[in-house]
């Protein structure tokens, strides 16, 4: 019964991120990759 809480709350953990990451209009994608961490000459050149 434990296993079973456990998977359940870590399925819902995925499907807020995953809410919050489509609600993110992109934002996301960027954190992920490091477009913030790069300086905006950096940025240009993509």
């Amino acid at each position: 019964m434990t296993y079973m809480s456990i998977d359940l709350l870590i399925a819902a953990v995925f499907v807020i991120i995953g809410i919050l990451f489509i609600k993110s209009n992109g934002k996301g994608c960027y954190f992920i990759s490091g477009y913030n961490l790069a300086s905006p000459e950096e940025r240009k050149k993509l």
